[in-house]
């Protein structure tokens, strides 16, 4: 895609993201000059959170994994699954209720590309 004299080179594939968070660096290539770009595609992985009320709290919300833009409202057991970043370090906040008092947590899980992590919440 021109712009000027300066151009764009996205690489996208299924079970890819192609994002802000892929670290795309633009512009990267010049007019007129033979070179080489490395382009990093950032699997999708995907995150299970096998999620368990205990009755310390109300309800939780979980704000969106790193790479999503999924969030979620529990209220009892369950189990979710959401997409993230693969092959990276994610973080998941969770927001826990009690009488409208919130407590906040940041959850980081290891993911691994085209596959999915298992975790456990309990709230």
């Amino acid at each position: 895609m021109p712009n000027g004299e300066e151009y764009y080179v996205i690489a996208d594939a299924p079970g890819y993201f192609i994002t802000e968070e892929t670290e795309v660096i633009r512009p990267n290539v010049k007019r007129g000059q033979k070179q080489t770009v490395n382009l990093d595609l950032i699997p999708y992985a995907w995150v299970r959170m096998n999620i368990r009320k205990t009755g310390a709290y109300d309800y939780m919300n979980i704000g969106p994994a790193t790479g999503s833009t999924k969030t979620f409202s529990v209220f009892s057991d369950t189990t979710l699954i959401t997409k993230a970043l693969g092959n990276t370090e994610v973080g998941i906040m969770l927001f826990k209720y009690l009488n409208d008092n919130q407590t906040r947590r940041l959850l980081r899980v290891n993911t691994i590309g085209h596959d999915t992590v298992d975790i456990s919440i309990d709230f």
